[in-house]
């Protein structure tokens, strides 16, 4: 299915919007009303939200799951991946050799 089948054009916004309140929710509480409301609002977000839902994804980009330091995690440059943020970090220690 094309993303224009899951997410209407016109709601876009509405659907970054919860997007970020799910990515920045302080706490589980506020995570889990986001979630409801997404998928209220985009039930057909739904696979592609359950995976993201799962402890060991949801602690890659959501600050209410974070379990890393918070300094260690502000410090981490931004990329796609989390794990090729530590390498980086690793490398810059300890050097590739």
């Amino acid at each position: 299915m094309r993303i224009g089948g899951v997410i209407p054009q016109d709601k876009r916004a509405a659907f970054r919007k919860l997007s970020n309140d799910l990515v920045k929710a302080p706490d589980l509480g506020q995570f889990r009303a986001s979630a409801m409301e997404m998928l209220q609002q985009f039930p057909l977000v739904q696979p592609w939200l359950a995976w993201w839902l799962r402890d060991e994804h949801a602690s890659m980009i959501f600050q209410s799951h974070k379990r890393m330091d918070p300094l260690l995690w502000d410090s981490m440059p931004d990329t796609t991946n989390a794990e090729e943020s530590m390498h980086w970090r690793l490398y810059r220690a300890v050097e590739k050799k």
